[in-house]
């Protein structure tokens, strides 16, 4: 939400966008931020995972770089 808004604020500031434009960017700022957050609730509450299922690298199970031949 802050970009948005920092974004649109400076841009009201230098008289780049009118009034109302800058009131819709921070109205879909704080639109956007509330349902991102109700979603997130949802997907937890849910149990479902966060990320996807592919397996993620590690130190041990990380392919290992070979010197290169002098």
């Amino acid at each position: 939400m802050a970009p948005g808004i920092v974004l649109a604020s400076v841009a009201f500031d230098a008289g780049i966008i009118s009034p109302q434009f800058y009131t819709t960017l921070v109205l879909a700022a704080v639109l956007t931020s509330q349902f991102a957050g109700a979603w997130l609730d949802y997907v937890v509450r849910k149990g479902w995972p966060l990320l996807s299922s592919a397996p993620t690298l590690n130190a041990e199970t990380a392919p290992q770089e070979t010197p290169a031949a002098a």
